[in-house]
């Protein structure tokens, strides 16, 4: 089968919301692609939510390390990715279940080697929080995740995460959007980006 889309999460001590990122991932309504579950040295049952899918869904697959952080679990991610084309998910989050066809479909039609899509902010409970375009708020969003990358581009221009905790997207987003011959844009919300109470992680990317 040919390998559409390679989709890279790095997951360290995700146990409470790793199942719905993954669920997100098996349902999509593009199948041919592979998600690559970067195990980041988890101390809490991450791994076994890992093996659990990787049974009964042959597209996942596992890498394991030791916790070095979520850009070098992503640099690791995209050694291992056979797809065409790469997406990232972080494991508190998950896609709508057309994210990957729709942009699949848009980066072969438009021949655009990365699409910038919005996503929505979604507190705990479920409610959408606000709706997140770059081109209202007039910026290139730095995270990862909200964008689909041509695998050709990544590996032809070297580009790499930041082996760091905070911020680590920067580098590897801002050598996409400089070396990319032409950027798309989806103005479907393809994307949920969970809000948590009392998390250091989310305030502190917030505010970097």
């Amino acid at each position: 089968m040919h390998t559409k889309v390679s989709v890279i999460l790095p997951i360290y001590n995700q146990e409470k919301y790793l199942a719905k990122a993954l669920t997100s991932l098996q349902n999509q309504t593009l199948k041919e692609a592979e998600f690559i579950c970067v195990n980041d040295g988890s101390k809490d049952n991450s791994l076994t939510i890992l093996n659990d899918y990787a049974a009964k869904d042959s597209r996942v697959k596992i890498i394991n390390q030791k916790n070095q952080g979520a850009g070098c679990a992503r640099n690791n991610g995209l050694k291992a990715a056979k797809g065409e084309y790469i997406a990232f998910l972080d494991p508190d989050d998950w896609f709508e279940l057309d994210a990957l066809e729709t942009l699949y479909n848009k980066s072969k039609r438009q021949n655009c080697d990365m699409v910038v899509f919005n996503f929505n902010k979604v507190g705990e409970n479920g409610n959408i929080l606000g709706r997140y375009n770059p081109r209202i708020l007039g910026g290139m969003h730095p995270a990862s995740w909200n964008k689909f990358y041509k695998h050709e581009l990544i590996k032809k221009h070297r580009l790499h995460f930041a082996n760091c905790s905070l911020a680590e997207d920067n580098v590897f987003v801002f050598g996409a959007s400089l070396n990319a011959g032409k950027i798309g844009y989806s103005d479907k919300c393809l994307y949920n980006y969970l809000i948590r109470q009392n998390s250091a992680i989310r305030s502190k990317s917030d505010k970097n």
